[in-house]
């Protein structure tokens, strides 16, 4: 049962992730250039905070689920792996919630530059997760 539960949690985990990184992706490349100094709402960094949260939590549950599978034996390189993962996807969701203030401000250069953080954080982040 709880391997169930782990696959579930892990597959809320990935598809969340992907979205995040498509929607962040296709606002950068896919949304017209805004006007300088005209402030706009950020719409598509709210919706890609919200899966990066959701599989953030997913993969915490899924992490703990991995270990009482494992009974608290876990590989020293598994937990620096998943705390390198977690300390990206924390910049990730930081760097999206300040561009998407600063797209409110009416400063979208410096949140353009912003959200290609998030985008190569999302991206290391995801280049971990190979190596578990």
């Amino acid at each position: 049962m709880i391997v169930i539960a782990k696959n579930v949690m892990l597959w809320i985990h990935l598809l969340s992730m992907i979205g995040a990184f498509g929607v962040l992706l296709g606002a950068q490349l896919c949304t017209p250039p805004a006007d300088a100094g005209q402030p706009r709402k950020d719409r598509q960094g709210k919706v890609a905070a919200v899966l990066m949260a959701a599989g953030l939590l997913a993969g915490l549950v899924a992490l703990s689920l991995k270990v009482k599978a494992l009974e608290g034996e876990m590989p020293e390189h598994l937990m620096s792996t998943i705390s390198m993962k977690f300390l990206l996807l924390l910049a990730a969701g930081a760097a999206t919630g300040i561009a998407s203030r600063k797209f409110s401000l009416g400063k979208a250069a410096a949140a353009s530059g912003l959200r290609w953080v998030a985008i190569v954080a999302l991206a290391a982040a995801a280049l971990l997760g190979i190596c578990l």
